[in-house]
């Protein structure tokens, strides 16, 4: 209750038939319609709850600049190849290893870090908390593994 109305697509098993949720594919397509308005009980105004960029860019493939990135503005977004194995993630830092290609996907990293003398980038996923540690993955970092470090982008929120 501390946002304009709560997301409207319930959540859903991403890879995972055994979790708590029905599985994705079985879920009825909801049109999504842009509303102007807020639920009424949450007391927020819809147009003060409004957030707006100033700029959006794309951060040069190099782990420094990455870095710099989120220590200045904080979290940035990834797109990555996605294989099959990267749907069976639960634990530890995450690298291709087997598995075709299954498509592409976007990430939020939001830091990182060493683990066993393995650096990596801290990321969330946005299949839910029962994907992957408990919704997050250790992406390798430095080696550009599945494209996580050539194609980050960023942006400037507007300040009002």
């Amino acid at each position: 209750m501390q946002t304009c109305k709560p997301y409207p697509l319930q959540h859903c098993n991403h890879h995972d038939p055994n979790g708590p949720y029905p599985n994705c594919g079985e879920l009825p397509e909801i049109p999504i319609k842009c509303e102007n308005y807020c639920i009424p009980e949450y007391n927020i105004n819809y147009y003060l709850d409004k957030h707006f960029g100033i700029s959006n860019y794309i951060i040069p493939p190099e782990v420094t600049y990455i870095q710099e990135e989120i220590m200045t503005y904080g979290p940035v977004m990834a797109s990555i190849i996605i294989y099959e194995d990267f749907e069976a993630y639960k634990s530890g830092v995450y690298r291709h290893i087997t598995g075709a290609k299954v498509g592409t996907h976007s990430l939020k990293i939001l830091g990182w870090g060493i683990n066993d003398n393995t650096p990596y980038w801290l990321c969330t996923n946005s299949w839910n908390q029962n994907w992957g540690d408990n919704g997050y993955i250790k992406f390798l970092r430095g080696h550009d593994e599945c494209g996580i470090e050539s194609m980050v982008a960023a942006g400037i929120p507007k300040i009002e």
